[in-house]
C-alpha cells in the first residue's frame, strides 16, 4: 500500500502495523516522494509556512541533510569550517537529489545554502539545482520586525501564485491551513500517548518526522490509524523519562536510539523534528494569510529564535508539569550558540531539582556514542524506576 493510496479519498487506510511501517519508511527514504511525482516544492528549515505551497496545489517536501558524510560536490566551494547539515544539503543539491523540485525555498536560518547555491548557478555549475526562493523570516520576534516578516511573506504568495499558474485565493488558504490543523492535532495526540510512556522516544521522532515528507492527508491518516492501535510498548514504565534538549536540530534517530539502547526513556525533545513539530493551530478568526504568518513568526521552535523567552517557556513548561526524571543537553563540537545559555539553563535545572546530564560528544561518531551510552547508563543507573535526587552530570 502506497502513501498515495492511503489518501485517495480516505480509502485503503492501513492498519496499525502497517501504519507505523509505513511512517517508518517515509521517514527513512526522505527522497521517495520525490521519485516519480510532480507539482514538488522543497523546503529548506521549519519556518517555511508550507500551508502557502499547499494552497498553490503543491506537494512541500523538507529538504533535510545527510549525517555526516563525504561531499565531494560541495567541498569545492564550502570551507569545511561550515556546519556539516549546510554543507550536506549543497552537496545533495548538487549531485542532482532535488532536481525534481520546482522549488526550492531556503529559510533565514540557512541563508548560506541559498546564498551558495545562488552563486554556484551564476557560474553555470549548478545545472541540477532546481529554481531558488529565500523566505527570509527573521527569527526576531520584535514587534519592529513584525512588519517585514508578513512582507516577506506576501511576497512568498506571490512567487507561488506565479509557479501556480493562477491566483491563491483566501479559500484556498483556509483550506489547507484546516488540513495542516488536522495534522497538528494527531501529532499532539500522539506526543501525549508518549508522555504516557506508550511508545519509545525512537519510535516516537520516526513517526513525527515522516510528516515533513509525506501528503498531509495521508500522513494524518496513517498516524491516526498507528494511535488507534497503539498498545503501551512493554518494558518502557520503569524506565528514567528524559527531555532531550539538542544544539542542533534532530535530523536523524542515531541520539534517540543511543539513550534508549543505554536503558533511558526520552519522552520529549526541544526540537522540531520531535515535540516542538505541531505547537500551537493556526488561528481561523484572522484572516489567513495574516493567520499563517503568526503562526511562524510567533510560535517557532528554531535554535537561534530571539529573544529566547519563548523557546524557553516551552522548556520550563516541560519540567514544571513533572512527570520527567531528567534533562540531557546535547552539546556537540560543533555547537557555536547554545553553550552560552546552557549556565543558566543548568542553574534553573538545580533549583527546580532536577537531575541533568551534559553531553558534549559527537554521538555520530563511533567513539562519541560509546561514551554517551556509559554516561547514560550511569544516569538510568543513579536514578533509578523512581529516584528524584537531584544533581548534574558533566560528560
Amino acid at each position: 500500500m502506497t502513501t498515495e493510496s492511503i489518501a485517495a479519498t480516505g480509502r485503503g487506510r492501513p492498519s496499525g502495523q502497517h501504519a507505523l511501517a509505513v511512517l517508518r519508511q517515509q521517514y527513512d527514504d526522505r527522497i521517495g516522494a520525490l521519485r516519480g511525482r510532480t507539482g514538488l516544492v522543497g523546503t529548506v528549515g521549519s519556518t517555511v509556512p508550507v500551508e502557502l505551497i499547499l494552497a498553490a496545489g503543491k506537494l512541500p517536501v523538507l529538504v533535510a541533510p545527510e549525517p555526516p558524510h563525504p561531499m565531494p560536490h560541495a567541498d569545492p566551494w564550502m570551507e569545511p569550517e561550515f556546519a556539516w547539515e549546510l554543507r550536506s544539503i549543497v552537496d545533495r543539491a548538487l549531485r542532482g537529489d532535488f532536481e525534481p523540485l520546482e522549488l526550492l525555498i531556503v529559510t533565514r536560518s540557512y541563508h548560506e545554502v541559498y546564498y551558495y547555491l545562488k552563486e554556484i548557478v551564476r557560474q553555470g555549475q549548478g545545472a541540477s539545482v532546481p529554481p531558488l526562493h529565500m523566505y527570509d523570516l527573521m527569527q526576531s520576534q520584535r514587534t519592529a520586525v513584525r512588519p517585514y516578516g508578513l512582507g516577506r511573506t506576501r511576497e512568498l504568495l506571490a512567487r507561488l501564485e506565479r509557479l501556480a499558474g493562477r491566483p491563491i485565493s483566501d479559500d484556498n488558504l483556509r483550506a489547507a491551513v484546516a488540513l495542516t490543523n488536522r495534522r497538528r492535532r494527531a501529532i499532539r495526540a500522539l506526543l501525549e500517548r508518549r508522555r504516557q510512556r506508550h511508545l519509545s522516544g525512537t519510535a516516537a521522532i520516526r513517526a513525527i518526522g515522516a510528516a515533513y515528507f509525506m501528503d498531509p492527508a495521508a500522513y494524518v491518516d496513517t498516524l491516526e490509524a498507528f494511535l488507534r492501535a497503539l498498545e503501551p510498548t512493554p518494558g518502557l514504565a520503569g524506565r528514567p523519562r528524559l527531555l532531550l534538549v539538542p544544539s542542533e536540530p534532530l535530523y536523524h534517530p542515531t541520539l534517540h536510539e543511543t539513550l534508549e539502547a543505554a536503558g533511558a526513556l526520552v519522552v520529549a525533545e526541544d526540537d522540531w523534528w520531535g515535540a516542538r513539530a505541531a505547537g500551537r493551530d493556526i488561528a481561523t478568526d484572522l484572516p489567513p494569510l495574516e493567520a499563517i504568518f503568526e503562526k511562524y513568526f510567533a510560535d517557532t521552535p528554531t535554535l537561534a529564535v530571539s529573544p529566547r523567552a519563548p523557546r524557553e517557556t516551552w522548556l520550563r513548561e516541560q519540567v514544571e508539569q513533572g512527570n520527567l526524571d531528567a534533562v540531557v543537553c546535547y552539546v556537540p563540537p560543533s555547537d557555536h550558540l547554545f553553550g552560552w545559555y546552557y549556565p543558566a539553563l543548568e542553574e534553573y535545572l538545580d533549583v527546580q531539582g532536577v537531575p541533568s546530564l551534559l553531553l558534549r560528544q559527537d554521538v555520530q561518531d563511533e567513539r562519541g556514542r560509546e561514551e554517551i551510552s556509559a554516561a547514560v547508563s550511569e544516569l538510568v543507573r543513579r536514578l533509578g524506576p523512581a529516584s528524584q535526587t537531584a544533581g548534574r552530570e558533566a560528560v
